[in-house]
């Protein structure tokens, strides 16, 4: 009981104390700093970028839409065959 009693006792002592040394005032970080971030040298207008896309989609969906009908006339052809 004694040991208990002496150990519940060093247990309040140290949240006590940590308690008050937590309550103190916080240092700066001497690490941290602002980070100031640049605006792009160029930025487009929202015409500009509309004529980007159509012209990215006009270039490159064709040319994804045929790979993916590739593979999958890939797939279904070979779906229906036993393992070779």
């Amino acid at each position: 009981m004694k040991n208990r009693l002496h150990l519940v006792f060093k247990i309040a002592c140290f949240l006590l104390i940590l308690s008050i040394y937590s309550c103190g005032e916080e240092k700066p970080n001497e690490y941290e700093q602002d980070i100031v971030i640049a605006a792009p040298a160029k930025i487009i207008e929202d015409d500009e970028a509309k004529t980007y896309y159509e012209l990215y989609g006009a270039r490159r969906v064709p040319l994804i839409q045929k790979y993916k009908d590739s593979i999958n006339r890939v797939k279904k052809n070979t779906s229906h065959k036993p393992f070779t």
